[in-house]
């Protein structure tokens, strides 16, 4: 990276710059940091910072020594900001996080498989007050993962569940005997998915609607299944600016899919994002089969927030195939 300073007049002026760089940041000790796309003209705004105050609790009791972090963005992509370690109230006051679109997270501190996700809109100079509390956990998942083939030599289960006091994602490795048991859930409905990897391939088992009782073991067998790969052309591209492609689960409306991007609920909504290279073409791998929909935004290369979406189109993934689809760059 490179490092320079502002003159009185707030500008600045980088030579030779690498052009594997992407963006440039700015600092400044009574300002949030921010962020452009690199360009020959950069404008970068600095705000008030905005703060959270966080307050852990289990079943409304103050949970002490539980991490909490912020990270600027809502995708798992996001970059991180700030956090640290409840106190004995169960409280921290977190400052200096960038207004905007932000994923708060906190894990319990004497369950490490359990944790809570949370999505703000940050404004300039607020405080945002937000309440994680890890509900009672008597609910189980169990079931064994078989394949028509050999089961590959890695096997992860993810499950995603969203609860009356937030979203919560829980891991858990598989042995040799494909079985899992997640243990210590709280009631709500999940999304179970598993992804077998080795050398020669990648095959995902995914399952949808689990609803989880208090007190009850759910019994969830899984078979594997290929994945699958869209690639695509972007007409009318002509690089003045950048084309994003989400990949969204689901058919969705036009409308939908531009809520599921500037507010989306959880990681399992977008299930993958890429840009198209310089000739307008784009490919995505490793994509569960199902129901999607991409949608594709324009997003000026000299400023972050000027995003317009252009059009969303459905989409069928099946496995191991490749399905080919043409997005419009009006």
């Amino acid at each position: 990276h490179i490092n320079t300073k502002t003159d009185a007049k707030g500008e600045f002026v980088i030579e030779d710059f690498p052009a594997t760089l992407g963006f440039v940041s700015a600092w400044h000790p009574s300002y949030a940091a921010a962020s452009a796309s690199l360009s020959e003209d950069i404008l970068i705004v600095l705000q008030a910072p905005a703060k959270v105050a966080f307050h852990v609790t289990e079943v409304g009791e103050p949970l002490a020594g539980a991490p909490v972090h912020g990270y600027f963005g809502q995708s798992v992509r996001a970059n991180y900001i700030a956090g640290g370690r409840t106190n004995q109230d169960g409280t921290l006051m977190v400052g200096d996080f960038t207004p905007g679109n932000t994923r708060v997270w906190t894990e319990h501190p004497q369950n490490s498989s359990r944790s809570i996700i949370k999505y703000l809109e940050l404004e300039p100079g607020t405080t945002a007050e937000v309440h994680f509390d890890f509900t009672p956990a008597t609910a189980e998942l169990v079931g064994t993962v078989t394949s028509t083939d050999a089961l590959p030599e890695y096997i992860g289960a993810t499950l995603f569940l969203e609860s009356q006091t937030g979203f919560e994602r829980h891991e858990y490795r598989l042995g040799a005997d494909g079985i899992f048991h997640f243990k210590d859930l709280p009631s709500g409905t999940a999304s179970l998915r598993i992804h077998a990897t080795d050398e020669q391939s990648s095959r995902i088992g995914l399952v949808h609607g689990l609803e989880l009782v208090p007190g009850e073991v759910l019994q969830q067998d899984v078979s594997l299944q290929g994945t699958g790969t869209i690639t695509g052309n972007v007409i009318g591209y002509d690089g003045s600016a950048r084309a994003f492609i989400h990949v969204l689960q689901n058919h969705l409306t036009f409308e939908e899919a531009v809520d599921m991007v500037a507010f989306e609920a959880g990681d399992p909504i977008c299930a993958a994002r890429t840009v198209c290279d310089d000739a307008g073409r784009f490919t995505i791998e490793n994509l569960d089969p199902g129901e999607y929909t991409l949608l594709i935004e324009r997003r000026q290369i000299n400023d972050f927030q000027d995003i317009e979406a252009v059009a969303a189109q459905p989409i069928r993934v099946k496995s191991d195939a490749v399905t080919e689809i043409d997005l419009p760059f009006r």
